[in-house]
């Protein structure tokens, strides 16, 4: 992924990321599935415009 950490916050999109692409987005969301031993719908995934979104949907599945 990375080299180098870069800080984010709830309202962090991919556009505030230097060199984001659409490689590194599918590898951050294959990360966090892995992660949280979870798949995300492909709805959630085009819908998701910022980390908080994300965020949101993994904890309402932690939730269960």
């Amino acid at each position: 992924m990375f080299l180098t950490m870069t800080p984010f916050t709830p309202k962090t999109t991919a556009d505030d990321i230097e060199d984001w692409d659409s490689l590194e987005h599918i590898t951050l969301i294959s990360a966090v599935e892995r992660e949280f031993r979870m798949k995300f719908k492909m709805g959630e995934i085009s819908s998701m415009k910022n980390v908080g979104e994300m965020a949101s949907i993994i904890a309402a599945r932690a939730k269960g």
